[in-house]
Protein backbone atom coordinates (compact mmCIF):
# COMPACT_ATOMS: atom_id res chain seq x y z
CA UNK A 1 0.00 0.00 0.00
CA UNK A 2 2.56 2.21 0.73
CA UNK A 3 4.72 1.67 -2.07
CA UNK A 4 1.55 2.51 -4.66
CA UNK A 5 0.82 5.34 -2.25
CA UNK A 6 4.77 6.76 -3.18
CA UNK A 7 4.01 6.07 -6.75
CA UNK A 8 0.93 7.94 -7.16
CA UNK A 9 3.37 10.63 -5.44
CA UNK A 10 6.07 10.78 -7.85
CA UNK A 11 3.93 10.23 -10.81
CA UNK A 12 1.64 13.43 -9.45
CA UNK A 13 5.27 15.28 -8.74
CA UNK A 14 6.74 14.85 -12.10
CA UNK A 15 3.39 16.11 -14.02
CA UNK A 16 4.97 19.70 -13.09
CA UNK A 17 8.19 18.79 -14.12
CA UNK A 18 6.80 17.38 -17.66
CA UNK A 19 4.36 20.63 -18.35
CA UNK A 20 7.77 22.80 -17.06
CA UNK A 21 9.67 21.65 -20.40
CA UNK A 22 6.98 20.29 -22.35
CA UNK A 23 7.44 21.72 -25.76
CA UNK A 24 11.33 20.36 -25.57
CA UNK A 25 9.69 17.10 -24.20
CA UNK A 26 7.08 16.40 -27.21
CA UNK A 27 9.94 17.73 -29.83
CA UNK A 28 12.40 15.09 -28.43
CA UNK A 29 9.91 12.41 -27.93
CA UNK A 30 8.63 12.29 -31.48
CA UNK A 31 11.99 12.74 -33.78
CA UNK A 32 12.46 9.48 -32.95
CA UNK A 33 8.84 8.69 -34.02
CA UNK A 34 9.01 10.09 -36.84
CA UNK A 35 12.49 8.32 -37.67
CA UNK A 36 10.72 4.96 -36.91
CA UNK A 37 7.26 5.50 -38.81
CA UNK A 38 9.52 6.77 -42.04
CA UNK A 39 11.57 3.33 -41.85
CA UNK A 40 8.69 1.55 -41.74
CA UNK A 41 6.83 2.63 -44.53
CA UNK A 42 10.71 2.92 -46.56
CA UNK A 43 11.22 -0.91 -45.67
CA UNK A 44 7.67 -2.16 -46.38
CA UNK A 45 7.63 -0.69 -49.86
CA UNK A 46 10.98 -1.66 -50.14
CA UNK A 47 10.57 -5.13 -49.82
CA UNK A 48 6.89 -5.74 -50.94
CA UNK A 49 7.02 -3.02 -53.77
CA UNK A 50 3.15 -2.52 -53.43
CA UNK A 51 1.23 -0.23 -50.74
CA UNK A 52 2.17 -0.07 -47.66
CA UNK A 53 -1.52 -1.88 -46.67
CA UNK A 54 -1.10 -4.89 -48.99
CA UNK A 55 2.38 -5.16 -47.76
CA UNK A 56 1.76 -5.44 -43.97
CA UNK A 57 -0.91 -8.59 -45.46
CA UNK A 58 1.83 -10.38 -47.75
CA UNK A 59 4.81 -9.16 -45.43
CA UNK A 60 5.02 -13.03 -44.59
CA UNK A 61 8.63 -14.30 -43.58
CA UNK A 62 10.16 -10.49 -44.40
CA UNK A 63 7.75 -8.81 -41.36
CA UNK A 64 10.77 -9.32 -38.80
CA UNK A 65 13.22 -7.38 -41.37
CA UNK A 66 10.26 -4.41 -42.07
CA UNK A 67 10.08 -4.16 -37.75
CA UNK A 68 13.65 -4.37 -36.29
CA UNK A 69 15.19 -1.90 -39.42
CA UNK A 70 12.60 1.04 -38.24
CA UNK A 71 12.79 -0.15 -34.42
CA UNK A 72 16.71 -0.27 -34.83
CA UNK A 73 16.49 3.44 -36.06
CA UNK A 74 14.63 4.94 -33.39
CA UNK A 75 16.31 3.67 -30.80
CA UNK A 76 19.75 4.79 -32.23
CA UNK A 77 17.68 8.01 -32.44
CA UNK A 78 16.26 8.15 -28.61
CA UNK A 79 19.75 7.45 -27.66
CA UNK A 80 21.35 10.88 -29.40
CA UNK A 81 18.61 12.61 -28.27
CA UNK A 82 18.41 11.29 -24.58
CA UNK A 83 20.76 13.66 -23.28
CA UNK A 84 18.82 16.17 -23.61
CA UNK A 85 15.53 14.86 -21.86
CA UNK A 86 17.65 13.50 -19.52
CA UNK A 87 19.08 17.04 -18.42
CA UNK A 88 15.69 18.54 -19.11
CA UNK A 89 14.52 16.72 -16.69
CA UNK A 90 16.96 17.21 -13.82
CA UNK A 91 16.96 20.59 -14.87
CA UNK A 92 12.89 20.63 -13.81
CA UNK A 93 13.65 19.14 -10.82
CA UNK A 94 15.79 21.44 -9.75
CA UNK A 95 14.41 24.82 -10.12
CA UNK A 96 16.42 25.15 -13.14
CA UNK A 97 15.00 28.11 -15.05
CA UNK A 98 17.62 28.79 -17.71
CA UNK A 99 17.24 28.89 -21.27
CA UNK A 100 17.29 25.74 -23.33
CA UNK A 101 20.68 26.74 -25.24
CA UNK A 102 22.63 27.14 -21.76
CA UNK A 103 21.38 23.76 -20.91
CA UNK A 104 21.91 22.30 -24.32
CA UNK A 105 25.96 23.87 -23.56
CA UNK A 106 26.28 21.77 -20.62
CA UNK A 107 24.97 19.04 -22.09
CA UNK A 108 27.30 19.38 -24.67
CA UNK A 109 30.47 18.91 -22.80
CA UNK A 110 29.18 15.44 -21.74
CA UNK A 111 27.37 14.08 -24.75
CA UNK A 112 29.83 11.73 -26.03
CA UNK A 113 30.23 10.08 -22.20
CA UNK A 114 26.01 9.99 -22.06
CA UNK A 115 26.27 8.46 -25.29
CA UNK A 116 28.71 5.94 -24.86
CA UNK A 117 27.80 4.69 -21.48
CA UNK A 118 23.96 4.69 -22.82
CA UNK A 119 24.98 2.37 -25.31
CA UNK A 120 27.42 0.09 -23.29
CA UNK A 121 24.39 -0.19 -21.18
CA UNK A 122 22.05 -1.17 -23.71
CA UNK A 123 24.15 -3.84 -24.73
CA UNK A 124 24.38 -5.24 -21.72
CA UNK A 125 20.48 -4.90 -21.57
CA UNK A 126 20.51 -7.05 -25.31
CA UNK A 127 22.72 -9.51 -23.86
CA UNK A 128 20.71 -10.07 -20.72
CA UNK A 129 17.80 -10.39 -22.77
CA UNK A 130 19.64 -13.31 -25.08
CA UNK A 131 20.70 -14.89 -21.94
CA UNK A 132 17.43 -14.93 -19.71
CA UNK A 133 14.42 -12.39 -20.08
CA UNK A 134 14.79 -11.31 -16.70
CA UNK A 135 18.66 -10.17 -17.58
CA UNK A 136 17.10 -7.97 -19.20
CA UNK A 137 14.98 -6.43 -16.76
CA UNK A 138 17.33 -6.57 -13.78
CA UNK A 139 20.33 -5.14 -16.20
CA UNK A 140 17.44 -2.40 -17.46
CA UNK A 141 16.71 -1.68 -13.64
CA UNK A 142 20.04 -1.25 -11.81
CA UNK A 143 21.75 0.86 -14.47
CA UNK A 144 19.06 3.18 -15.06
CA UNK A 145 20.51 5.76 -13.24
CA UNK A 146 23.58 6.01 -15.46
CA UNK A 147 22.49 8.85 -17.83
CA UNK A 148 21.92 11.07 -14.50
CA UNK A 149 25.14 10.27 -13.23
CA UNK A 150 27.21 11.24 -15.97
CA UNK A 151 25.28 14.74 -16.34
CA UNK A 152 25.99 14.78 -12.76
CA UNK A 153 30.17 14.80 -13.65
CA UNK A 154 30.18 11.60 -11.35
CA UNK A 155 32.56 9.02 -12.67
CA UNK A 156 32.04 5.70 -12.37
CA UNK A 157 28.31 5.36 -13.33
CA UNK A 158 27.71 2.22 -13.29
CA UNK A 159 28.42 1.79 -9.95
CA UNK A 160 26.99 4.69 -8.07
CA UNK A 161 23.98 3.76 -10.44
CA UNK A 162 23.85 0.50 -8.89
CA UNK A 163 24.36 2.76 -5.36
CA UNK A 164 21.37 5.13 -6.22
CA UNK A 165 18.85 2.13 -6.71
CA UNK A 166 18.87 0.99 -3.34
CA UNK A 167 15.83 1.12 -1.36
CA UNK A 168 14.07 2.56 -4.54
CA UNK A 169 14.08 -0.58 -6.60
CA UNK A 170 10.16 -0.88 -6.36
CA UNK A 171 9.62 2.95 -7.44
CA UNK A 172 11.92 2.40 -10.57
CA UNK A 173 9.83 -0.93 -11.26
CA UNK A 174 6.76 0.72 -11.11
CA UNK A 175 7.53 3.42 -13.56
CA UNK A 176 8.57 1.15 -15.74
CA UNK A 177 5.70 -1.25 -15.45
CA UNK A 178 3.40 2.20 -16.17
CA UNK A 179 5.55 2.58 -19.48
CA UNK A 180 5.27 -0.97 -20.20
CA UNK A 181 1.34 -0.75 -19.94
CA UNK A 182 0.94 2.47 -22.08
CA UNK A 183 3.13 0.61 -24.37
CA UNK A 184 1.10 -2.50 -24.41
CA UNK A 185 -2.35 -0.47 -24.50
CA UNK A 186 -1.64 2.18 -27.07
CA UNK A 187 -1.55 -0.15 -29.72
CA UNK A 188 -5.01 -2.16 -28.58
CA UNK A 189 -6.51 0.98 -28.25
CA UNK A 190 -5.71 2.67 -32.19
CA UNK A 191 -5.75 -1.39 -33.84
CA UNK A 192 -9.42 0.50 -34.66
CA UNK A 193 -7.68 2.45 -37.41
CA UNK A 194 -6.32 0.03 -39.05
CA UNK A 195 -7.01 0.62 -42.81
CA UNK A 196 -8.72 3.61 -41.51
CA UNK A 197 -5.19 6.61 -42.05
CA UNK A 198 -2.56 5.19 -43.80
CA UNK A 199 0.42 3.02 -41.70
CA UNK A 200 2.81 5.07 -41.63
CA UNK A 201 1.37 7.70 -39.88
CA UNK A 202 -0.62 5.21 -37.68
CA UNK A 203 3.09 3.86 -36.81
CA UNK A 204 3.99 7.48 -35.95
CA UNK A 205 1.09 8.04 -33.76
CA UNK A 206 1.85 4.89 -31.93
CA UNK A 207 5.62 5.31 -31.28
CA UNK A 208 4.95 8.86 -30.75
CA UNK A 209 2.54 8.01 -27.79
CA UNK A 210 4.67 5.41 -26.23
CA UNK A 211 7.91 7.72 -26.34
CA UNK A 212 6.13 10.63 -24.77
CA UNK A 213 5.48 8.21 -21.95
CA UNK A 214 8.98 7.32 -21.74
CA UNK A 215 9.62 10.81 -21.72
CA UNK A 216 7.21 11.47 -19.04
CA UNK A 217 9.06 8.53 -16.95
CA UNK A 218 12.43 10.38 -16.79
CA UNK A 219 10.66 13.02 -15.11
CA UNK A 220 9.92 10.23 -12.42
CA UNK A 221 12.86 8.82 -12.69
CA UNK A 222 14.81 12.77 -11.81
CA UNK A 223 12.60 12.53 -8.79
CA UNK A 224 13.41 9.23 -7.58
CA UNK A 225 17.00 9.59 -8.15
CA UNK A 226 17.62 13.36 -6.38
CA UNK A 227 16.20 11.53 -3.41
CA UNK A 228 19.24 9.15 -3.27
CA UNK A 229 22.23 10.23 -1.60
CA UNK A 230 24.41 9.48 -5.01
CA UNK A 231 21.83 12.11 -6.66
CA UNK A 232 21.38 14.73 -3.89
CA UNK A 233 22.85 17.88 -5.04
CA UNK A 234 24.74 19.63 -2.61
CA UNK A 235 23.65 21.53 -0.31
CA UNK A 236 24.66 25.55 0.69
CA UNK A 237 27.71 24.83 3.65
CA UNK A 238 27.96 21.09 2.39
CA UNK A 239 31.53 20.19 1.60
CA UNK A 240 32.48 19.48 -2.51
CA UNK A 241 31.96 16.78 -4.20
CA UNK A 242 35.01 14.67 -4.50
CA UNK A 243 34.79 14.52 -8.33
CA UNK A 244 33.74 18.13 -8.69
CA UNK A 245 35.19 20.34 -11.35
CA UNK A 246 38.10 22.56 -10.72
CA UNK A 247 37.75 26.22 -11.50
CA UNK A 248 40.85 26.79 -13.09
CA UNK A 249 40.00 30.16 -14.63
CA UNK A 250 42.14 33.41 -13.80
CA UNK A 251 39.23 34.76 -12.56
CA UNK A 252 39.53 31.88 -9.81
CA UNK A 253 43.02 31.44 -9.93
CA UNK A 254 43.16 35.43 -8.89
CA UNK A 255 41.09 35.03 -5.93
CA UNK A 256 42.44 32.42 -4.25
CA UNK A 257 45.74 33.94 -4.46
CA UNK A 258 44.39 37.08 -3.00
CA UNK A 259 43.13 35.01 -0.19
CA UNK A 260 46.29 33.32 0.47
CA UNK A 261 48.12 36.77 0.78
CA UNK A 262 45.67 38.04 2.96
CA UNK A 263 45.87 34.74 4.67
CA UNK A 264 49.29 35.07 5.23
CA UNK A 265 49.41 38.66 6.18
CA UNK A 266 46.84 37.97 9.26
CA UNK A 267 48.86 35.06 10.78
CA UNK A 268 52.19 37.38 10.75
CA UNK A 269 52.98 38.52 14.20
CA UNK A 270 52.48 42.29 14.32
CA UNK A 271 55.87 43.76 14.51
CA UNK A 272 56.37 47.40 16.82
CA UNK A 273 56.75 50.26 14.35
CA UNK A 274 59.30 51.77 17.24
CA UNK A 275 61.82 48.70 17.25
CA UNK A 276 64.98 49.53 14.39
CA UNK A 277 65.03 47.72 11.26
CA UNK A 278 68.04 45.42 12.23
CA UNK A 279 70.29 45.35 9.00
CA UNK A 280 72.52 42.21 8.21
CA UNK A 281 75.92 44.32 7.76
Amino acid sequence: MRRRTRLIAILSESKALFQSRLPYFIVFALIPAAVFSVLFVAVTLRLVGDTVTDSVATLGATELVAILVPAGGAVLAQLLVSPFVYQLALSARDGDNRPFAEIADDVRRKYVLFVGWSFLVLVFTIVGAGVFLIGAVVVSVVFVFVGFVVLDGHRRPLRRSVAAIRGRVWDVVGIMSVVLVVSAGVPILLSGLVGVIPAGLLQFINTGIVLIAATYAVCCLAIVYRSSPVGAPPRDGDAEPENAPIDITDAAIAEAAGEQFENELVSQPSRDRSEPVRSDD
